[in-house]
């Protein structure tokens, strides 16, 4: 069930990286496509599956979004089906690698200070999920 947009906003607040992305329209489709009570604890952009993305960490998922012209593109990583991450940051970029139950999963292009945040962020939210 979606949530409807004062949710979404306040969420929002309370992440570090969204007034550099405020002015995008990725977060707007957050509304269409977050679960009841689901919490969202980061964002960055990325290059995941040949498309650039704007990532969206919540205590569930990580949901990559990109606003097109007419229409919007959605994927996701169920955290719970993530079995380790590592990341390693760059000089300016780095990239983290995720283990799932479907094989590995590289994100990459992540800004070095986003990587560094995001990266043992995602590893403790995938292990509180896991058995």
């Amino acid at each position: 069930m979606p949530v409807d947009d004062e949710w979404v906003l306040q969420q929002l607040a309370l992440v570090p990286e969204y007034p550099k992305w405020r002015r995008r329209n990725e977060p707007a489709l957050l509304s269409g496509v977050l679960e009841e009570g689901e919490r969202l604890h980061g964002m960055t952009g990325c290059l995941f599956a040949e498309y650039t993305w704007v990532l969206f960490v919540t205590d569930r998922r990580l949901l990559f979004l990109k606003q097109g012209v007419l229409t919007h593109r959605k994927n996701e990583l169920r955290l719970d089906r993530v079995r380790s991450v590592t990341w390693k940051p760059g000089l300016f970029f780095g990239a983290m690698r995720l283990e799932t139950d479907d094989g590995v999963k590289v994100i990459d292009s992540v800004v070095r200070r986003d990587c560094l945040r995001l990266g043992p962020l995602v590893s403790d939210l995938a292990a509180a999920l896991r058995p």
